[in-house]
């Protein structure tokens, strides 16, 4: 699925997964919705969604080491 999105995916150590995306708010629609039913042998018990402003460029779509605090709370 290329939905032309940039940002950045991370494990958190409580076994949360933590995104942050930017692009067209189409596409940011449709990632969410891809999100709520998870992918394939995944299980997505809530999904939480926040706007915040741009702070950071991001060049394509990075997958980050495990985090331990959340980057937004």
């Amino acid at each position: 699925m290329d939905l032309g999105l940039n940002g950045q995916v991370r494990n958190l150590k409580d076994g949360r997964v933590e995104i942050i995306a930017a692009g067209s708010l189409e596409s940011l629609e449709r990632f969410v919705s891809f999100i709520k039913s998870g992918p394939r042998r995944s299980r997505v018990d809530t999904l939480s969604v926040k706007e915040v402003a741009a702070g950071a460029h991001f060049d394509g779509f990075s997958i980050l080491e495990d985090g331990e605090r959340p980057w937004f709370d």
